[in-house]
């Protein structure tokens, strides 16, 4: 896969245009070469590694700043923004199992995070605005109960970056930004949306290869997605599918 016919195809049929100049391009993500986790227990993952490391080449954006990961999962993210000098750090899931293992997580390692069982910014028991929001979200486009929690994004993929995009600027001081991962499984109306009221910075770039028998009975249906511009993939020399990962950094207009 080329990312510049990525690039090209978000032009031409999203008018989106990104610059990819100055992102990092990033190895490839196999999931051959990495070992099964282990059930039952929110882990890190290739996302959030990427995530963590693109925060460290943000570095001077952290000290002394107010920063909430929303959707925290293991609570990796947010331990890091702790690392990197965040005077304040939050982070909420709708999964109380991700919040305890966020708070024990934070405990072990020695970094004070307030955490909170919250859906998105509803919930959250405590106040903003917050100069970073970092965000990882589920983004595979898929029908209820398909697939677990953690890749869950609903049939467009969107169901949580859309009320993130709109709510966000509301939570964020004047100078504040949005990290946010996204992909090209969810449907580029989200770029849209997120080009149309942020300017935006593409920090980092990754093929992530998969195989049609990772997600049976739902690629045919990624597939019809991708012939209706719906979403973006390409198919490999050895007939397995990579989609694009990307890392942005983006700051309300106005």
């Amino acid at each position: 896969m080329s990312f510049d016919r990525y690039r090209d195809w978000l032009a031409s049929h999203w008018s989106v245009s990104l610059s990819f100049n100055d992102a990092v391009m990033e190895p490839p993500h196999d999931p051959a070469d990495f070992p099964p986790q282990d059930s039952g227990e929110i882990r890190e993952n290739h996302a959030t590694l990427s995530f963590v490391e693109t925060m460290r080449r943000q570095k001077s954006l952290f000290p002394g700043k107010a920063a909430w990961e929303i959707g925290c999962g293991s609570g990796m993210i947010a331990i890091e923004a702790g690392r990197l000098g965040a005077s304040r750090v939050a982070a909420s899931d709708i999964d109380e199992t991700a919040v305890e293992l966020t708070r024990r997580n934070a405990e072990i390692e020695g970094i004070s995070v307030e955490t909170a069982r919250a859906d998105l910014f509803t919930g959250a028991p405590w106040k903003g605005p917050f100069d970073l929001l970092l965000a990882l979200f589920p983004q595979k486009p898929c029908e209820p109960g398909e697939l677990p929690l953690a890749n869950d994004g609903g049939p467009e993929g969107t169901k949580l970056l859309l009320p993130l995009i709109e709510e966000a600027p509301a939570w964020l001081t004047r100078s504040g930004h949005l990290f946010l991962f996204l992909h090209s499984l969810a449907h580029p109306g989200a770029l849209v949306r997120l080009q149309n009221q942020y300017g935006v910075e593409l920090l980092s770039l990754k093929k992530r290869i998969f195989s049609a028998t990772d997600y049976p009975g739902i690629v045919d249906r990624w597939k019809e997605r991708r012939k209706r511009n719906a979403c973006y993939f390409e198919e490999r020399e050895d007939g397995r599918l990579e989609f694009i990962a990307m890392i942005l950094k983006a700051r309300p207009n106005g």
